[in-house]
């Protein structure tokens, strides 16, 4: 039974509550000592970067062989988003803070206009958050994606295997949300807030989400007793 009401990062000002059964929690390895030894670090192309991925106990390590070719005109950016530091030399990406990962396979394909590419390409997608401050008032937390990319099938299955493995030990991470939205919030936006920042956010974390707008003074806390009474009904049937 949903026994807890939780605040999006960001959202609570705008109107937007949510309700689980329950709330992220540690991850074991980050308690316990770690008892296996790293993963082994195949070379990859991570954002258009070559790097090496090493998946430890508590986060994917990566290690980048060189500066990303576009890092001279970006100087402005690490100061505002430091997890898209394109000079960094490395990287943590705890499993924490991953909300999804996803192999994708894509082929490949030539023209007189582009050069040819492999066959086919590996890719994972890491779907995480960047921290970046805004003149130090508070930290701001945005979407970030992390491609991982091979031509060779091998290295990428191998990697996204021991990400999956790491990530289902979150055993309490919540699979379905009740979001009530209060549409006098936010100055009346609190649905395109929603629809804009955080429904994607829910999808890419495979969250199922029940949505209901709250319609006067009151009707969150009906609505809530509704559906947990709708709930039990069902689980004692």
């Amino acid at each position: 039974m949903m026994d807890n009401l939780l605040s999006t990062p960001g959202t609570a000002a705008s109107g937007i509550l949510t309700a689980s059964s329950s709330t992220m929690s540690r991850h074991p390895s980050s308690t316990m000592k770690q008892s296996t030894p790293p993963s082994l670090s195949p070379v990859l192309m991570v954002d258009g970067r070559t790097a090496s991925v090493t998946c430890t106990g508590e986060s994917v390590f990566i290690n980048y062989a060189s500066p990303a070719p576009w890092a001279c005109v970006s100087g402005c950016l690490p100061r505002f988003f430091p997890g898209l530091d394109p000079r960094r030399s490395s990287e943590d990406v705890p499993y924490s803070e991953i909300l999804s990962a996803q192999l994708c396979v894509s082929k490949g394909s030539s023209s007189l206009l582009t050069p040819a590419v492999p066959e086919e390409t590996y890719e994972i997608e890491l779907c995480t958050f960047v921290r970046s401050s805004s003149n130090g008032k508070r930290s701001l937390w945005e979407p970030r994606v992390i491609r991982v990319t091979s031509p060779d099938r091998e290295p990428v299955e191998r990697c996204m295997a021991e990400i999956q493995r790491h990530l289902r030990g979150f055993k309490e991470r919540p699979k379905s949300l009740l979001v009530l939205i209060n549409p006098y919030g936010g100055k009346r936006k609190a649905a395109l807030v929603y629809e804009r920042e955080v429904k994607p956010v829910f999808e890419k974390a495979g969250i199922q989400v029940l949505l209901r707008t709250t319609r006067c003074s009151g009707d969150a806390k009906d609505t809530v007793c509704r559906t947990f009474e709708s709930i039990d009904s069902i689980l004692k049937i």
